[in-house]
């Protein structure tokens, strides 16, 4: 509920991974679709998206459900956020989250990430359920 993936059909799938390729073709990204790997196994996935002021970034996941508490968001979170801070000169990184998602919450503290704001909202476009979202960012200087 919390995620809009996976896609409905083959075709939206298709569209997704073609878009995630054509973004790393390019000199420099807007998206940056990043795959989890466990011994050669996607189990999800991580993106790094390009906020519209310079060197602010916005970070989202999602693992699938038998892999989930392992730690391998966090593990993937900490990768993306450093490689942003020492590959982008990233000085703003945010990730929002479902104010009842716990696992994701968890996944900010680990990497260092603050609570901004829990007074967010969002709607799922799936169900029409509206609910609360938390910001959490790390702002390097």
């Amino acid at each position: 509920m919390m995620m809009f993936f996976p896609k409905e059909t083959k075709e939206e799938t298709k569209e997704f991974v073609l878009f995630a390729i054509n973004e790393w073709e390019k000199d420099n990204p807007k998206d940056r679709e990043c795959v989890i790997l466990l011994n050669g196994k996607i189990i999800g996935g991580i993106n790094l998206e390009v906020l519209n002021e310079k060197n602010k970034y916005e970070i989202g996941w999602i693992i699938n459900k038998n892999y989930r508490r392992n730690g391998y968001a966090t593990e993937a979170a900490k990768a993306i956020i450093e490689y942003a801070i020492k590959s982008l000169n990233a000085n703003y990184i945010q990730a929002h989250c479902d104010i009842n998602n716990i696992a994701s919450k968890k996944v900010m503290n680990n990497t260092g990430m603050t609570l901004e704001d829990s007074n967010g909202t969002r709607i799922y476009p799936k169900t029409g359920i509206i609910s609360k979202e938390c910001l959490y960012t790390i702002k390097n200087k």
